[in-house]
């Protein structure tokens, strides 16, 4: 009864009670912390199942976080989140600036313009997104494409196509 009565409380109060809880967490950072650790160690597999449920729900957060991860330990400066990258394809109109093949046809991968190994900064402006072919071929070399290249009709493809000396075929060809 009386936990009834807490929760018909909480939905009429949340918007007051959210500001509440996030006012504490911010004055008490060090018991917020305290007690989220004794909850991990009070039921480990239980901490571990929501980990992993949230990895599963989440692949685009969870990749960008490994990248920067791995930025952070290779001492670049900088980090970026997924509406950055989302909005930098937007940008790029889903297309790898490099051979001109777009999503969903291909994956486009970061690529740093100036490779972390060269000490390139890990900041959305030092990323561009390539295909996962053409970001092996760049390799550690510092090139930045353009833009403009992801924007060109199809004639620029059949002119990529046909300067690696591929056909691009139609669907009447292929039927």
């Amino acid at each position: 009864m009386i936990l009834k009565k807490a929760r018909e409380n909480y939905r009429a109060n949340s918007e007051a009670k959210k500001k509440s809880v996030a006012k504490y967490r911010e004055e008490h950072p060090d018991k917020v912390s305290a007690a989220k650790r004794n909850w991990r160690e009070a039921d480990p597999a239980r901490a571990k199942k929501r980990v992993d449920d949230w990895r599963k729900a989440n692949p685009e957060h969870l990749s960008i976080w490994k990248k920067n991860r791995r930025a952070r330990k290779m001492a670049a400066h900088g980090s970026h989140t997924v509406i950055e990258w989302e909005n930098m394809k937007a940008e790029y109109n889903w297309t790898c600036p490099s051979c001109g093949r777009s999503e969903p046809w291909i994956i486009l991968t970061e690529d740093h313009i100036v490779p972390l190994s060269e000490n390139g900064a890990n900041y959305i402006s030092n990323i561009q997104p390539l295909c996962r072919s053409c970001n092996s071929i760049k390799g550690t070399k510092t090139i930045k494409f353009l833009k403009d290249y992801c924007y060109r009709g199809i004639e620029s493809f059949q002119h990529a196509y046909q300067s690696r000396g591929l056909k691009l075929l139609s669907f009447k060809e292929l039927s």
